[in-house]
């Protein structure tokens, strides 16, 4: 019920973990609902600390848009979970718990997206957000979708 198979059906920008850039060691999983596509990316407990997924994004118009993660949360996640945001005025680095059910603050389906904040894209500048675990994360990360929402 909470699976979406085509990114191009939810509303904003999608992009899926496989136009993502993936460095280290991941594997395909579709065990653990909701995710986006067909599945989602994970990276096992210690031997992922070298896994990251670099999503690039160039957005049709400059302004501002939220932006939001998926992945499936359970008890095994990685606690400390490395998010990078690249944006039009700068960078942001943030931590994400992947155990906490993810919540967004604009309209979408339950469960499927975390918002983790709104920041300014232009099409002239390069842009991304970078998903990866701390050297320390003993856990499994999860890498599936990143969504762009305009804000008005």
């Amino acid at each position: 019920a909470y699976c979406v198979p085509n990114p191009a059906s939810l509303s904003g920008i999608v992009i899926d973990e496989v136009e993502a850039k993936l460095e280290g060691e991941w594997q395909y999983s579709t065990h653990t609902p909701p995710y986006v596509g067909v599945g989602y990316l994970f990276a096992n407990k210690g031997g992922g600390k070298n896994a990251a997924a670099t999503y690039p994004f160039r957005p049709p118009a400059a302004g501002r848009y939220e932006v939001q993660v998926s992945y499936c949360a359970k008890p095994n996640r990685a606690t400390r979970a490395l998010v990078k945001v690249t944006h039009a005025e700068g960078a942001e680095n943030l931590e994400i718990d992947q155990r906490e059910i993810p919540v967004s603050k604009s309209k979408g389906p339950d469960r499927l997206f975390r918002t983790i904040g709104t920041y300014q894209f232009d099409p002239k500048t390069k842009s991304s957000v970078r998903i990866e675990a701390v050297p320390e994360e003993k856990n499994v990360i999860i890498a599936d979708a990143v969504r762009f929402v305009p804000v008005r």
